[in-house]
């Protein structure tokens, strides 16, 4: 499979695309008001990553 990047604008809205067609595709909402809406990037483990990030912010918190 090959790489998918670039922004895209599916119903209205505009998504970040970084996938490089190996490993599975992380999926994060943005904040409202923000350039884009949601982000997609190619990882090894989705839902390790996304723990992670949780961690992150809520260190930040």
């Amino acid at each position: 499979m090959g790489r998918l990047s670039g922004t895209f604008h599916p119903n209205g809205e505009r998504h970040f695309w970084n996938y490089s067609g190996s490993g599975e595709a992380l999926g994060i909402a943005i904040a409202e008001g923000q350039h884009f809406q949601q982000l997609y990037l190619s990882v090894h483990d989705a839902e390790q990553t996304k723990r992670h990030l949780q961690e992150a912010l809520t260190a930040l918190a």
